[in-house]
């Protein structure tokens, strides 16, 4: 009267093949460290090669200034200082432009409060410069402090 219950052929043989290995990794704990720690050492070999497929570096043209205000700035002082950071901006030759958002963007995906003001500074192409843009990013940090 009963069903008589087999197991599918797949899980026998992986039956077969994990029961082994379980009962050596469980009988000599030392050697399945030592295993796992090469496997580990191994694994870091591969570390320095990871940013160079995964993350490549982006040269746009454009880097943001993010300024915090006090938790007490209005909207009137973070339009001011927002054009305060424009016209140190202009003195630079390698800034073609710029452009500030003060307070929450549009869309929700970004919300910050109004004391936040990101400036979006726009660059020369990079054959026309003849600083890098990390040196800008110095040079150009440096008044606003």
């Amino acid at each position: 009267m009963g069903i008589k219950h087999k197991e599918p052929r797949l899980i026998g043989w992986l039956s077969a093949v994990y029961r082994p290995v379980l009962r050596t990794a469980v009988k000599t704990p030392k050697l399945m460290m030592g295993i796992a720690h090469m496997v580990f050492l191994g694994s870091l070999t591969l570390f320095p090669f990871l940013g160079s497929e995964f993350v490549p570096t982006r040269r746009e043209g454009t880097f943001q200034i993010r300024s915090t205000l006090p938790p007490g700035a209005g909207l009137d002082s973070a339009i001011s200082y927002s054009k305060r950071i424009q016209e140190v901006l202009g003195d630079f030759p390698e800034i073609t432009g710029s452009y500030a958002r003060v307070g929450r963007a549009e869309i929700g995906g970004d919300p910050e409060p109004v004391n936040v003001v990101a400036t979006m500074v726009i660059q020369k192409p990079l054959g026309e410069s003849t600083d890098t843009r990390f040196d800008l990013v110095r040079k150009v940090i440096q008044p606003l402090f």
